[in-house]
């Protein structure tokens, strides 16, 4: 019930702000969020898992940020995009884009 409420909490504030924060840009689908309760057996253990997503967030930002560079002004396509950034290290094998 917890997981549920905060998702759905969020997902409400994110369609509610929206406009303030992006006001020249219309909200063209409503928001889907996923959640997840973990209970880890020390601190040490969260402070662990919380520094690997931290860390993994930023790789698939980054990963992204280049795919769509490449893709939208770089005038490749998605196939040519993910084929260029196949030998990087966060390519992964799976032909899917990080993060999407």
């Amino acid at each position: 019930k917890i997981v549920s409420t905060c998702t759905s909490l969020f997902s409400s504030a994110f369609v509610y702000y929206w406009s303030e924060y992006f006001p020249t840009v219309k909200l063209k689908q409503p928001p889907v969020f996923d959640g997840r309760m973990v209970c880890y057996p020390t601190l040490l253990n969260m402070r662990d898992y919380l520094n690997w997503r931290q860390a993994d967030c930023h790789i698939n930002n980054l990963y992204n940020t280049v795919f769509w560079a490449l893709v939208q002004k770089g005038g490749m396509s998605q196939k040519d995009a993910e084929v260029h950034l196949k030998n990087t290290a966060t390519y992964d094998g799976s032909g899917q884009q990080h993060g999407g």
